[in-house]
């Protein structure tokens, strides 16, 4: 309803609600009355006489001089507060009202009486309903419930009783009609709805300290100032209410008094002057921007901020915003910002995007957007900033429009689902600075339109498999910075004309198909940071001029098949962190040049499979940052070269951030220094296959941060230190085939970390120890092929995680190897796969546990001096492949289990055993003859 301050009247006020006598029940806890209903409806039960003090009563004609006048504040006196209420009351606005609620209260108060006494038992279930937080729903089938409703969620169309609307609302309803669209005026208009624009037009009229210009808002048409006041604190605080304003990180100021410029994230500026000076802060309270960045918004963007007609930048990016975005956001045509990334909003990309022509910013990316781009975006001439990549469902094609954006320097539409070829109107876009679709379904070679862009700077198409192309005619891109290429079929040769880009910081093109030399004229690019060709067909030898990428940072050209010598202008690569030349083929005569020395910045060294030979230089000692080289497999499969030779250096010991040493596969020789010790950051040592021999020094106890340590195939001796108990970080122990001897320390139980022990194959002696049984993580244990005599531990059955056990073939020299029984306890490990026990001198009977193993899928047990039956309970083992009890003197029969449908493949026992499924049984010929 719309009053104006030309009216001589006020309407009449409307009918009283039907007499019947709310419940007097308590307030709920904490809970706001509803503050547009009349006084039965909320909070607690008080008199008349408590509401209003005499003084305070205006006669029917006071109340309507004072409403025609403008005068709100007199036509609804303030409340008194009473020490049994904790609230403002709404009152009644006339003294003719008040006379009826008296004269109704009073009947109803009678009939309360009457109907209680004497008709309780004939009466219906009109109780109100509890709530699990205590608080009441109207009853069923009351029809004047006496409090507010439970406050459901804003999607849940709650509603509250009928209310009597005050001309402050009414005032307040006509000009939201006016400036809201019709979906939001319907949120606030109906008054028995529970939704964020209620709460937040209640929170205006009844608890917002703020002083509003009522008069003004009663005119027609509205005050602008006070129009204004109104519409920008009621849609920042249905904004607050809509996206949950008490959980966000900072709410300062938000819902309280202070002028609406001063919350939080909002603020109210002028245009800037002729003179080009930056927005500033002026006493406008127009509200320009918006932005709650990252500030924990959850809910969804409410239409009603089309109401904030001079809004310029709306920033909400990086909350948990979801839903679609309303089509009255596109109507906001002031906007010129609009950040939205990083939420997850959804629903098809919209053609009214084109509406927002003053828009020079948007931002869409990582959202759950879908559709295609649709081709009214070419009317957003203004626009600087287009974004919408990281949204997986968004499709289609780059439509030709888009070359109509004149204005567009930044177009990021990467790991979207967009197909098609690239237009050759984006030639067109001469402002273009950045151009990423990389992780597309693109196709053909249209992105080379783009070489005519000279303002471009960041250029990617990568991860594209069907686009093709060269770099032919990259040279006039003068100002590019970075250049994205991999996983493409772009190739052919490296131009010349690469080296003019002198401003490039990114080379990153691997998986590619470049041919050819890599030319020297990169080594012009004195700010490339980082120069990836790596899978490509690069070949010829590295040009001595790449010394003069003095700023690079980050050198990968593994995959090739350069050749020829590592230059020693490399050491003038001072800020590398990382260089990969993994599998090319450079020459065995030469190696690492003295010069690494100089990268004291580089932490990863990496020559896997690259050819090289030589000895490691003592100035490996000064790359003090290095944490992982790798110079492994660099032995020629021709033969042509050994690989790296000589040994380790002592000054390996000065790289205390040293994490992996990785040199397996070469042909390495002397003696692990004891400097190794001071590799306090050590977690791989792989040394596996080269010639290393001598004693392994007790240092290497030191390693507390080891997780990986593999000797194997080289010519290690001597003792196994017990130090090598305080690896106490250590999960792989691979030391076979060597020539280590002595027994197994018994520190060896102390790597509770470890999942692999690999000693095959050397000359330990003695006793397995018993304390290995407590490697409860353990998964593999081979100790086949050395001298170990003495029983099985009879706790094996503690390694719980175990799956393989090989202890075969210990009877060596003059060692009987592994001799008693076999433990009973092998039947707990319900993991074992693969038990070998063969060659060795084991006797008495099978244990029947063995039939509870029931992963067991390999059981070799030949060559012992086992007896008695086959146990029968072998039979359970669903899982055997194999089985050979062969050269035993055992009896009886195979267990039928075995021999079953999908059973074993390979079963192999003694003559003296009778077997109806065995592989080359021919025991029953040989018995008849």
């Amino acid at each position: 309803m719309s009053i104006s301050s030309d009216d001589d009247s006020v309407p009449p006020p409307p009918p009283p609600p039907p007499p019947v006598p709310p419940p007097a029940a308590a307030p709920a806890a904490g809970g706001r009355p509803d503050s547009r209903a009349s006084e039965g409806y909320g909070g607690e039960q008080m008199e008349i006489s408590e509401l209003l003090a005499p003084e305070q009563l205006l006669t029917p004609t006071a109340a309507a001089a004072a409403a025609a006048n403008g005068d709100f504040e007199a036509a609804e006196p303030e409340a008194v507060t009473s020490e049994k209420a904790t609230k403002k009351k709404r009152v009644s606005k006339n003294w003719f009202l008040m006379v009826l609620v008296f004269v109704v209260c009073g009947a109803a108060i009678g009939l309360g009486i009457y109907f209680g006494l004497y008709h309780d038992k004939d009466s219906g279930d009109t109780s109100a309903i509890e709530t699990e937080d205590g608080r009441e729903l109207p009853p069923t089938d009351a029809v004047t419930p006496s409090r507010a409703p439970v406050a459901l969620p804003p999607t849940v169309a709650q509603t509250r009783p009928p209310t009597v609307p005050t001309p402050k609302e009414d005032v307040a309803l006509s000009v939201l009609e006016q400036n809201l669209p019709a979906e939001s005026y319907a949120a606030v208009s109906d008054a028995q709805l529970v939704t964020p624009q209620n709460s937040a037009l209640n929170w205006v009229l009844y608890d917002d300290t703020f002083e509003y210009d009522w008069e003004g808002l009663a005119e027609d048409p509205p005050d602008e100032e006070a129009e204004l006041d109104f519409m920008q604190r009621y849609v920042s605080a249905t904004l607050y209410e809509v996206l949950g304003g008490p959980n966000w990180e900072d709410s300062a100021n938000w819902q309280t008094g202070a002028d609406v410029c001063e919350w939080s994230g909002v603020a109210c500026f002028s245009e800037a002057d002729d003179s080009g000076d930056e927005r500033r802060l002026q006493a406008d309270r127009t509200i320009r921007s918006i932005a709650l960045v990252n500030n924990g918004l959850a809910g969804w963007v409410p239409p009603d901020l089309v109401a904030l007609t001079s809004l310029e930048e709306l920033e909400l990016h990086r909350n948990d915003i979801g839903g679609e975005i309303p089509p009255q956001l596109y109507e906001m045509t002031t906007l010129k910002t609009l950040f939205l990334d990083d939420n997850d909003l959804e629903g098809p990309l919209s053609a009214d995007l084109g509406k927002l022509v003053n828009l020079e910013k948007l931002t869409l990316n990582n959202n759950e957007l879908s559709g295609e781009i649709p081709a009214e975006v070419g009317q957003l001439t203004k626009l600087t900033m287009f974004w919408v990549f990281n949204n997986q469902e968004v499709a289609g094609t780059i439509p030709v429009e888009v070359g109509e954006m004149v204005s567009l320097k930044s177009l990021a539409l990467f790991n979207t689902g967009i197909t098609g070829a690239i237009p050759a109107e984006l030639a067109n876009l001469s402002e273009l600075e950045v151009f990423k679709v990389e992780n597309c379904n693109l196709s053909g070679d249209g992105w080379m339109v783009l070489f005519d862009t000279p303002t471009l700077l960041v250029l990617g198409v990568a991860g594209n498999p069907d686009l093709t192309g060269s770099l032919d005619g990259i040279g006039n891109l003068a100002n590019l910075q970075e250049l994205y290429l991999g996983e493409t079929q772009i190739g052919g040769a490296l131009p010349e004309e690469l080296g003019n880009l002198i401003g490039l910081r990114t080379i990153k093109s691997p998986q590619t198909a470049f041919t050819g030399a890599i030319p020297a004229s990169l080594g012009d690019l004195v700010s490339l940071e980082e120069l990836d060709f790596g899978l490509n067909q690069l070949e010829g030898e590295l040009p001595p001029e790449l010394g003069g990428m003095v700023a690079l940072e980050k050198v990968s050209l593994y995959g090739n098949a350069l050749t020829g010598a590592i230059p020693e202008e490399i050491g003038n690569w001072v800020n590398v962190e990382e260089i990969d030349m993994s599998e090319n083929s450079f020459s065995g005569e030469s190696g690492l040049p003295a010069t690494v020395g100089n990268l004291v910045e580089c932490k990863r060294l990496i020559f896997h499979k690259s050819g090289i030979g030589g000895n490691i230089p003592v100035e490996i000692g000064q790359m003090t940052s290095l944490e992982t080289l790798d110079l492994s497999s660099n032995q020629k499969e021709d033969g042509s070269s050994d690989g790296i030779t000589g040994g380790i250096p002592a000054e390996i010991g000065s790289l205390g951030s040293l994490e992996q040493l990785v040199l397996f596969e070469n042909d390495m020789s002397g003696a692990i220094p004891p400097e190794i010790g001071q590799l306090a950051s050590l977690e791989v040592l792989h040394l596996k296959s080269n010639s290393f021999d001598g004693n392994l020094p007790p240092e290497i106890g030191s390693l507390a941060s080891l997780e990986y340590l593999d000797l194997e195939m080289n010519q290690f001796e001597g003792p196994l230190p017990v130090e090598v108990g305080s690896l106490g970080e250590l999960r792989e122990l691979v030391i076979a085939k060597n020539f280590f001897t002595g027994t197994m320390p018994a520190e060896v139980g102390n790597l509770m970390q470890l999942r692999n022990l690999a000693a095959n194959d050397n000359l330990f002696e003695g006793q397995i120890p018993d304390a290995i049984t407590g490697l409860w993580r353990l998964v593999q244990l081979n100790v086949f092929n050395n001298m170990f005599d003495g029983t099985i531990p009879a706790a094996i059955g503690d390694m719980e995680s175990l799956v393989t056990f090989k202890a075969s073939n210990n009877n060596r020299r003059n060692s009987d190897g592994l001799t008693g029984n076999l433990p009973e306890s092998l039947g707990l490990l319900e993991e074992l796969y693969e038990f070998d026990v063969s060659d060795n001198s084991i006797e008495g009977e099978i244990p029947a546990s063995l039939g509870d193993c029931a992963s067991l899928g390999i059981l070799l047990l030949q060559q012992n001096a086992l007896e008695g039956n086959v146990p029968a309970e072998l039979g359970n083992l669903g899982s055997i492949q194999t089985m050979n009890l062969q050269e035993n003197d055992l009896e009886g029969e195979v267990p039928e289990g075995l021999c079953s449908d999908n059973a074993a493949q390979e079963i192999r026992v003694d003559c003296s055993v009778e077997c109806t499924c065995c592989t080359e049984y021919d025991c029953r010929r040989r018995l008849d003859n």
